[in-house]
């Protein structure tokens, strides 16, 4: 089975795990080639703009593709390589604050625009949303994380739902579906955790347990990558068995655990799987999600980063913003204002 694959994305999408997703899929006996845009930090909007949303020079061509070099994801998107090889899978993340984003990275309005410049050119294809995950905000203490990325999921989803609702209008049979990545992630945490472990953390304090998954307090270990790797490939490649590839680090009893963890997931989590519109995403959002939000960014970032009183005082300017912007009817409410815009806007 021959496939090819495209991602755009940022340090969430890293090198390091589309290489292991790559052996997984020659293991697996699947031709895959693959290249990406990459670029650290960034939102959709970034990638087609540049990080200071200039749009100078042409769109889309910002970060590196796997070689290093300028990546230029419309080139790719029109390129039939010597075998006459479309572009037949594009993967896609967003900056990881989803309230945030979808403020002031226009999310919805920028996966649209890339979704439709992907299958202008490659009318077969298909979009996977890569939902991204949150800063830990204590890797001794995780669970207030893991109960952040149970409130954020169905958010990322509606998202997509919130598109693919426009293709609908539009007329257009293709859709967007959603890799709950995140998701995936807490769930393996709330495992890591348990009183009854995995193999992986075997010996470990459960204070020190998600330091096997996690570099820092949101990139991934090599054990994170190959975790998130593994929950991809379910995805990626449905009508094929999941491969056991050796791993650094990982022993083969370790790395059924993982598979079966994995393949619990993507199983409770199809890709079909349904979820809120666009009305009923504005009212959970200004029901209790922006104010969680707003307390867990306080707690897992702007408490560590900055001052006493610039940190209060940004949760007080942002969450007065947001509080305005996040009304269910508010003509600012980014979703409203999607749902309303004319197709030529979007």
């Amino acid at each position: 089975m021959k496939r090819r694959l495209y991602v755009s994305g940022h340090s969430l999408t890293n090198p390091a795990m589309l290489r292991i997703l790559d052996e997984m899929s020659v293991a697996a006996g699947v031709d895959l080639a693959w290249n990406l845009q990459y670029l650290e930090g960034s939102s959709i909007r970034h990638r087609r703009d540049g990080l200071d949303h200039s749009a100078q020079g042409t769109p889309y061509r910002h970060g590196v593709d796997r070689w290093g070099r300028v990546a230029d994801p419309m080139v790719e998107f029109a390129t039939r390589p010597g075998d006459g090889r479309a572009l037949d899978t594009l993967v896609v993340t967003e900056q990881h604050g989803v309230l945030g984003s979808l403020v002031w990275q226009d999310t919805l309005i920028s996966l649209r625009k890339l979704h439709d410049r992907f299958i202008q050119a490659n009318p077969k294809g298909r979009t996977l949303f890569f939902e991204p995950w949150l800063s830990v905000d204590n890797k001794s203490s995780p669970e207030r994380w893991i109960a952040y990325e149970l409130a954020a999921a169905p958010v990322w989803r509606c998202i997509v739902n919130t598109v693919n609702q426009s293709l609908e209008r539009d007329r257009r049979p293709d859709r967007i579906a959603s890799m709950p990545m995140g998701l995936a992630l807490a769930a393996l945490a709330e495992r890591l955790i348990a009183p009854r472990s995995l193999r992986i953390v075997a010996g470990r304090a459960p204070a020190d347990r998600l330091a096997v998954i996690f570099d820092d307090d949101v990139h991934l270990s090599p054990v994170g990558n190959y975790y998130v790797a593994s929950v991809a490939f379910r995805y990626l490649f449905r009508e094929v068995s999941p491969p056991d590839i050796a791993f650094p680090g990982i022993d083969a009893e370790a790395r059924q655990e993982l598979s079966a963890i994995a393949d619990e997931f993507v199983r409770h989590h199809p890709l079909d799987r349904t979820g809120m519109g666009s009305k009923e995403c504005r009212d959970y959002i200004e029901a209790g999600f922006m104010a969680a939000s707003l307390e867990y960014y306080f707690r897992s970032d702007w408490d560590k980063s900055m001052s006493w009183f610039r940190s209060r005082y940004t949760k007080w300017k942002i969450g007065r913003q947001w509080s305005r912007i996040y009304q269910a009817e508010s003509p600012e409410n980014p979703f409203l204002k999607f749902d309303n815009a004319s197709p030529n806007s979007k």
